[in-house]
């Protein structure tokens, strides 16, 4: 998708009107692009994770958590949760424990994921996540369909005043003035005699947490392009 900041996800709907947002901070590597910090805003309050679990909330680096997101009967529970060595879990929770959404830090890799979204909450969602009900890739105005994938992610790159801003540093490549550095499609040869992870290695790993031929298959694709078997191990893809 390239390298830039992009709207992961935004509703206004959200917590009777306190309104999400997530960002990414997507960076590129030899032909790919992967998520180097995560951002979420409920309300007035940010949470922001880069590489191993680095993190802020409201602009405080390390500040002390559990902590709540949000205000008056619409907040949530921010916790976090070494799973290992290598990774991190941050878990947006709601008042009877369930988690909504999480950003992991696995490495220098960041992943963010939703659960129990219900359509009050997220039913006018907008972002490189797609449309609420199936997914369907849509642009800013709501309507119109864009297929190519890299089409899609310049839509939704962050637009400075027309998107909250909520990273704490700013990146290099800001709307209008740069768009998406799209990575080199072509492999780096040199990289890849050196690469020791099989097709079927690899496959064993993702098999383990996706369960559709698709999935499964994008997976492997992210695994053999990182080199990183581990990171596939703990899903941090």
């Amino acid at each position: 998708m390239g390298a830039c900041d992009v709207v992961a996800a935004q509703s206004n709907a959200f917590g009777h009107g306190l309104g999400f947002a997530a960002q990414l901070r997507l960076k590129s590597r030899y032909e790919y692009s992967y998520i180097e910090s995560a951002a979420i805003q409920i309300g007035d309050d940010v949470l922001e994770v880069s590489a191993y679990g680095a993190y802020f909330v409201n602009g405080v680096s390390d500040a002390k958590l559990p902590a709540k997101m949000g205000e008056g009967k619409y907040q949530y529970t921010l916790t976090k949760t070494h799973t290992n060595k290598h990774e991190v879990s941050f878990d947006i929770k709601i008042r009877d424990g369930r988690t909504i959404a999480s950003i992991k830090a696995f490495k220098d890799l960041v992943s963010l994921r939703f659960y129990e979204t219900s359509e009050m909450d997220f039913g006018d969602v907008q972002g490189i996540m797609g449309d609420f009900h199936n997914g369907t890739h849509l642009a800013r105005d709501g309507h119109t369909i864009i297929e190519n994938l890299d089409d899609f992610g310049q839509e939704w790159q962050v637009r400075p005043g027309q998107d909250p801003d909520l990273f704490m540093h700013k990146s290099p490549i800001q709307y209008p003035a740069s768009k998406c550095v799209i990575p080199n499609p072509v492999l780096d040869e040199r990289r890849r005699l050196g690469e020791s992870i099989s097709v079927e290695a690899a496959t064993k790993a993702c098999s383990d947490h996706f369960s559709t031929k698709g999935a499964v298959q994008a997976y492997v694709y992210d695994v053999i392009a990182t080199g990183d078997l581990e990171a596939a191990m703990a899903g941090a893809y």
